[in-house]
């Protein structure tokens, strides 16, 4: 197996993307240090939560329900991880080792940070709820793993040219409508998704970031020992 050889590269400039997924995750962690430290700030997030919430309250039924059910399904590990699966295969067949990797790393960092997250937090879901679940609310896991597997669709199977503003607006609302389901569906607090596909972006992007660092560098290694054999 040779690492690289006609895989293209992840990434123009992998330090920018890296340093991107590592500012949203110092981020996230200075709200939450925020919000611990200051009641003020920790009350306000509660009070949009409770508001938001009760907006929700009441509405049991109709195209809006129905369609937040479907993607509940869709975001759920019976549909993400079969398809996850499938992308890693493809990875594999092509030989693209380098996005292969990101694939793996992505996926792997942002359940490990998810599900820590949820044990540390062990928040209560709201009331009212109209899905079972078994897992504490904070983070959402299912904003977390839409959003890491929709960023990393966009990047390890399009090539750079490809990935568009329509590309990019296109994988937003697909993360969005995910996220927006499960608050309509009473299973997270708008905190909760927010916070989710935070995670999972800075999961996806810092990932990304370190394989395609190492992919420029090995290609860099391999041009110098090419280019010092003698003709």
């Amino acid at each position: 197996m040779n690492p690289g050889r006609n895989e293209p590269p992840i990434v123009g400039r992998p330090w920018t993307v890296l340093g991107t997924g590592l500012v949203i995750a110092v981020l996230v962690a200075g709200m939450l240090a925020v919000a611990a430290a200051w009641p003020a700030a920790q009350a306000a997030v509660l009070d949009l939560d409770v508001r938001v919430h009760g907006w929700t309250t009441g509405r049991d039924g109709g195209v809006l329900i129905a369609a937040s059910h479907v993607l509940a399904l869709l975001g759920s590990v019976w549909v993400t991880a079969p398809l996850r699966v499938v992308i890693g295969l493809v990875l594999a067949w092509r030989r693209w080792w380098w996005r292969l990797g990101a694939w793996v790393g992505s996926i792997a960092l942002s359940e490990v940070v998810t599900t820590a997250m949820k044990e540390g937090y062990d928040r209560a879901r709201p009331p009212l709820a109209l899905e079972a679940t078994r897992s504490a609310a904070f983070p959402s896991g299912h904003s977390s793993a839409v959003a890491v597997t929709v960023l990393c669709l966009v990047v390890l199977i399009l090539p750079e040219r490809r990935r568009d503003r329509r590309v990019w607006a296109a994988a937003g609302l697909v993360v969005a409508a995910m996220a927006i389901s499960r608050v309509v569906l009473r299973v997270h607090w708008v905190s909760d998704v927010v916070v989710g596909i935070l995670v999972g972006v800075a999961a996806g992007l810092v990932a990304i970031g370190l394989a395609a660092r190492c992919q420029a560098a090995f290609s860099r290694r391999r041009q110098g020992r090419a280019s010092s054999v003698p003709r």
